[in-house]
């Protein structure tokens, strides 16, 4: 008698819309909230608005960090849609704890940032930023080889994309690890430029999709699901 897998399942499988959609309304949520973190100057009578501003600059450079780094993933979820062919409970799963460690990230940058020049809890912002980071790269790459063990790719896709994908992903994964361990064991300002470096390689494109022989979409645009 064969068991099914305790995460999946077919009486779990689903098409990928419901799953995209709400990725993502998630995403959209989560990166308005850092502006809820910009306060108003209130500046005393006789002292300048403009100096009140300049005082803000923590402020903003926190919501930048927040904004880019959700706007990243989103951009690369947004891709992956058309690389999904269904979904299935495990799948799922990842998906929510991937969701959750994006939605975390605008929490450590502030602390981050005014401690900088700290030398007592530089390291400690800097780890924890750096771990923070690391998070949703790692949960990225668990569901994608997830995804990809059950079968649950666009099955035309070429062989050869996947293995370039799964290659970038576990890199880029494994390279925020080091990073975040250099940042807490080691030298911050290295660790933390690791993971930086590795996060903002995402607005490099994605590698571009290839298809088995014959089997290539009609547009470059067709979604994964489109020719179910």
């Amino acid at each position: 008698m064969k068991t099914r897998p305790l995460l999946s399942g077919k009486g779990s499988e689903r098409k990928t819309d419901r799953s995209e959609a709400f990725i993502d309304a998630v995403l959209a949520i989560a990166i308005t909230l850092p502006v809820l973190d910009l306060k108003l100057p209130s500046p005393d009578a006789g002292k300048l608005l403009a100096a009140e501003y300049a005082m803000l600059g923590t402020q903003y450079i926190s919501y930048a960090l927040s904004f880019i780094v959700i706007g990243f993933y989103w951009t690369y979820s947004h891709f992956s849609g058309k690389l999904w062919r269904k979904t299935d409970h495990g799948f799922n799963l990842l998906t929510l704890l991937f969701l959750g460690a994006v939605s975390v990230t605008p929490f450590p940058v502030r602390p981050f940032i005014e401690h900088i020049h700290d030398p007592v809890n530089a390291q400690t912002g800097a780890a924890v930023y750096a771990w923070t980071l690391t998070a949703p790269a790692v949960m990225w790459t668990l569901r994608w080889f997830y995804g990809v063990r059950r079968g649950l790719l666009n099955p035309h896709l070429a062989e050869n994309f996947i293995a370039k994908t799964s290659l970038k992903y576990g890199a880029s994964a494994g390279a925020c690890i080091c990073g975040a361990i250099v940042a807490t064991f080691w030298e911050w300002r290295i660790g933390i430029a690791i993971v930086g470096l590795i996060t903002f390689s995402y607005v490099i494109p994605p590698i571009a999709p290839t298809y088995r022989a014959g089997q290539e979409p009609e547009t470059d645009i067709e979604e994964a699901d489109e020719d179910n």
